[in-house]
């Protein structure tokens, strides 16, 4: 028998930075438990013990960061729904789970910014130029509990026009720049984002998630380098021959790039953190035409400003791995 005190909530839709809490009333008991189910797998059971005798929280980011997981298709043309969002259904029990409830349905989306935002184009460039040669990305957001039919608007001047109807949450359109554009109109609702297309004569294009969970390109110039590391094994020779002491039976390959933005604005500035914080990156070395999964390496970097920067025009170092290393034998 179900317990009638228990009251469900419903749902409830959040971004998954904030630690949000629901408050269960636990009435006599000492503790509620609660259970988790995703993708119609049970993920977490536990308790939420009372601190004032009435009432329990439950706190839904715990269990749920690990699953909003992003991705993104750069070789797919057309509208992705990025898997940048997660559902799960939570019930509760006040008997150690002879019975239980159904409490709240919880939907959680990827934003790591840290603030509120209800913006429908969630791409926020540093620089609005982009090369002719890369992929053209933009994102836009819908929540699941609008049911109006929203659409992103992507006009390639002076080309084209190609409209695109977006899924419950993240969405994000991947095209190629058609041959002859010069510029690029998007609107979502009521967002609008303007690019310029210009041949940069730069070596890379960085395509990087932000803080939104929107994608973003920029247009570097820089240098590879890599790192290598050796598995030797030793063994006995005879020094009138030209047999090898010590012989690499492994070596193990890892690249890197050193990347260079242009000169920046303080309001370009900004938005740096975008970059240097994104924890899904690619990199597209215009050359080979190569898109390579990539790690932003950089552990520490100032925020600069004109003032700062001694009233003289600056740039970002973006330090960039290949995240798969090659083992050459």
């Amino acid at each position: 028998m179900a317990n009638t005190s228990i009251t469900p909530i419903g749902t409830v839709e959040f971004p998954i930075w904030k630690d949000l809490y629901s408050v269960v009333p636990t009435g006599p008991n000492e503790y509620v438990g609660y259970r988790f189910m995703i993708d119609s797998n049970y993920v977490y059971q536990g308790y939420t013990y009372t601190s004032d005798g009435s009432r329990a929280y439950i706190y839904p980011k715990k269990v749920m960061k690990d699953y909003v997981r992003p991705t993104l298709d750069l070789n797919t043309f057309g509208i992705q729904n990025n898997n940048a969002h997660t559902t799960a259904y939570v019930s509760v029990s006040t008997d150690s789970f002879t019975t239980e409830d159904e409490y709240a349905t919880y939907k959680a989306y990827y934003d790591y910014s840290y603030e509120d935002n209800d913006n429908t184009i969630i791409s926020d460039p540093i620089l609005t130029t982009i090369d002719p040669r890369q992929r053209f990305t933009v994102s836009a957001r819908r929540t699941s509990q609008n049911n109006t039919t929203e659409n992103i608007t992507v006009t390639f001047n002076p080309t084209g026009t190609s409209t695109y109807t977006m899924t419950p949450y993240l969405n994000t359109v991947v095209a190629n720049i058609p041959y002859g554009s010069t510029g690029i109109q998007v609107t979502s609702g009521t967002d609008r984002l303007t690019y310029t297309v210009k041949d940069t004569c730069k070596p890379y294009c960085l395509y990087y998630m932000n803080r939104l969970g929107g994608w973003d390109t920029l247009v570097l110039d820089g240098k590879e380098s890599a790192q290598m590391k050796n598995n030797q094994y030793k063994k006995e020779y005879i020094n009138l021959t030209n047999e090898h002491n010590n012989t690499d039976y492994l070596r193990q390959k890892t690249r890197k790039w050193q990347l260079v933005t242009p000169y920046l604005t303080d309001k370009q500035s900004k938005k740096m953190k975008n970059v240097l914080d994104s924890t899904l990156a690619y990199l597209q070395v215009f050359d080979t035409q190569e898109i390579i999964p990539v790690n932003i390496s950089t552990n520490q970097y100032e925020v600069k400003t004109y003032r700062n920067q001694k009233r003289k025009l600056y740039t970002y170092t973006i330090e960039a791995t290949d995240s798969r290393q090659q083992d050459i034998r």
